[in-house]
């Protein structure tokens, strides 16, 4: 990317301070939704001409979206076998398309959007990156 647009190097840099920013946050087993999330950003970014790496602000709901499940245990390696932290970065596939027969407590996947990583709606649902979305 920094052969291909040279002018924009310093928001490339600040994107990858920011991410690894992120990475510093939070302890390795949550490192997989970093580069989870970064995905999701990269996608965005390319899909919309208004918005640009740059403009961190812009993924402060995509970035709860990957971590809203673990936020309390951000940097907590010790937590208890119990709390919803110990489940698996992997999407709950059956939820996604609304045939999960098992609450969020009892399934072994987290209930999550597997595009952009919401409790609040399945990825059929999902309107991430849309031009309303931000």
């Amino acid at each position: 990317m920094q052969f291909a647009f040279p002018h924009q190097l310093n928001k490339l840099d600040d994107y990858g301070n920011f991410i690894h920013q992120k990475f510093a946050q939070n302890v390795s087993k949550y490192h997989l939704r970093i580069i989870a999330f970064d995905k999701v950003v990269r996608k965005c970014v390319s899909q919309r001409r208004d918005l640009q790496l740059s403009n961190f602000n812009q993924f402060s709901d995509l970035y709860e979206g990957h971590f809203s499940l673990s936020i309390h245990c951000i940097n907590d390696e010790g937590s208890s076998s119990g709390s919803k932290c110990q489940k698996g970065v992997d999407y709950c596939k059956r939820w996604n398309y609304k045939t999960c027969s098992q609450s969020d407590a009892s399934c072994n996947y987290r209930h999550v959007c597997a595009k952009c990583g919401s409790s609040e709606h399945p990825k059929k649902s999902c309107l991430s990156c849309s031009s309303n979305y931000f």
